[in-house]
């Protein structure tokens, strides 16, 4: 009798991973967490306590199923290749100080 033996990937959990897998308020579902095993509501540095934690292929299925599907699942490199876009909404005030900054660092270059 052979006996089969499977391999179960497992992916480390990132601040960025949590981040992306938000739903469309930019917050986690009860059942989000919970797969995760963070108690609802979460205490305050949960996030921090996850980072480094390894889960199951099962378990990201899981946990992203219920995030929301139209966000990037990566951040954004700019054209100006060292700065990183954020893949978070953004207010108007942080839209006009983005473009102000980016005005300013082409006219120093040019």
């Amino acid at each position: 009798m052979k006996i089969q033996t499977y391999k179960v990937k497992h992916m480390v959990i990132t601040k960025d991973y949590l981040l992306t897998n938000r739903t469309k308020r930019q917050a986690w579902t009860k059942r989000q967490l919970n797969i995760l095993g963070v108690d609802y509501p979460p205490r305050k540095g949960w996030m921090n306590d996850l980072e480094g934690i390894e889960i199951t292929e099962e378990q990201h299925k899981a946990f992203s199923k219920y995030a929301n599907r139209n966000a990037p699942k990566a951040p954004i490199t700019s054209a100006l290749g060292k700065f990183k876009l954020s893949a978070l909404p953004l207010n108007n005030y942080d839209l006009v100080a983005g473009v102000a900054f980016l005005s300013k660092l082409l006219r120093e270059r040019s």
